[in-house]
C-alpha cells in the first residue's frame, strides 16, 4: 500500500524477515519492548508492519494473533495483542499512526480476528487519546496499565464480548 503526501511517498507493507536493530533505532524509547519482542521472536508469530518514507523508516506496528496458543473458548474468539504502534518523530502529525491501524485493522477483519487488544502503560496520556480517537475503549485500568479493546466483530448485534476470566470495568467518561 503505498500513501502520498505533499513530501514524500508513503510504503506500508509487512515486515517479512524483521530486522528489530532497524526498529529500535526508529523507535528509541520503545526500545525495551522492541528487546524483549526481539528475544521472543522466534516462540511467538508477530505481525509486523513498517512504513517507509524515501528508504527512510517512519512507523512500525507490532502485534500477535493470540488464538494460535490458547484454549477454545478463545479460538472461537480469535484476538490480537497489538503491542506497538510507533511514528518515527520526523514523520508525526501526518496521520501515519492512523494509516498503519486502518491498514493492520482491514488486514486483522480479513484474518478474522474478532478482538484486538492493547495495554500501555496508564502514563502514556498520548497512547491513550490516540487509541479512544480510534475507536479503541478502555476495558481495564489498574495503577500501572490501561487494557484497551477494539472489536471487529459486529455480527448479529452483537457489540462486545467478554470471555471469562478477562478483566472487566465499566468505564464512564
Amino acid at each position: 500500500m503505498s500513501i502520498k503526501n505533499k513530501h514524500s511517498l508513503i510504503k506500508i507493507k509487512e515486515a517479512i524477515n524483521p530486522d528489530f536493530f532497524d526498529f529500535k533505532i526508529c523507535a528509541g524509547e520503545f526500545g525495551p519492548l522492541l528487546d524483549k519482542l526481539n528475544e521472543n521472536a522466534k516462540k511467538h508469530e508477530l505481525f509486523i508492519l513498517t512504513a517507509y518514507s524515501n528508504n527512510i523508516l517512519a512507523g512500525i506496528l507490532i502485534s500477535e494473533q493470540m488464538n494460535q496458543k490458547v484454549d477454545s473458548v478463545n479460538t472461537i474468539v480469535p484476538t490480537s495483542l497489538l503491542y506497538l504502534i510507533y511514528v518515527n518523530p520526523f514523520f508525526r502529525n501526518k496521520g501515519l499512526g492512523k494509516k498503519l491501524l486502518n491498514y493492520y485493522l482491514i488486514k486483522q477483519k480479513f484474518l478474522g480476528i474478532a478482538t484486538i487488544y492493547m495495554n500501555i502503560p496508564q502514563k502514556y496520556k498520548m497512547g491513550t487519546k490516540f487509541l479512544l480517537k480510534n475507536n479503541f475503549h478502555q476495558t481495564f485500568r489498574s495503577t500501572t496499565t490501561l487494557i484497551f479493546k477494539y472489536n471487529l466483530w459486529n455480527d448479529y448485534g452483537i457489540r462486545d464480548s467478554i470471555l471469562i476470566g478477562e478483566h472487566f470495568n465499566c468505564f464512564l467518561d
